[in-house]
């Protein structure tokens, strides 16, 4: 039973939303994919988060629509994915926070925006300027030019 209650606070220590009836205890040498998270022990009491490679590309085309200079609208219903995605970015990657708040921040304004009079894009759209900054932010650290996509988390035994 005690060692049951340690494993659950490990598992409690990644703060990601777990569902506990959904999860699995495997050998925690192998490699695994869970609810979007690629999980691997590097070393005993050692474990790195990171966002799996497909999804990389999806994350960084929906974010160019928004750092385009050129592209003055995009859909609502894009500006809700990218919130979507890289909200499951900032859940891995403690370096991605401070942008996708940002982008979270540009879907709520471009959101009042649409229910006001100050219309700034068509119905159903938004406008890119609101976004542009966190998205180019995003876009240099999905390629990799700043931090490295992963998370690495450290058992402490006095648990």
């Amino acid at each position: 039973m005690r060692r049951r209650r340690r494993r659950r606070r490990w598992w409690l220590c990644l703060g990601i939303p777990l569902a506990w009836d959904k999860g699995s205890f495997s050998d925690a040498r192998a490699s695994h994919d869970w609810i979007g998270v690629s999980f691997r022990c590097i070393e005993p009491n050692t474990c790195t988060m990171t966002i799996p490679e497909k999804f990389n590309p999806d994350l960084l085309q929906l974010t160019t629509r928004f750092a385009k200079a050129d592209k003055k609208t995009a859909s609502l219903a894009d500006a809700h994915a990218l919130c979507g995605r890289a909200g499951r970015l900032a859940q891995v990657v403690p370096e991605a926070k401070p942008f996708v708040s940002a982008l979270f921040a540009a879907l709520a304004g471009s959101i009042a925006s649409s229910t006001s009079r100050s219309r700034e894009a068509p119905p159903s759209k938004v406008a890119t300027s609101r976004y542009r900054t966190a998205a180019a932010w995003l876009m240099a650290l999905l390629k990799g030019d700043y931090f490295c996509l992963r998370h690495t988390l450290h058992l402490n035994r006095r648990l």
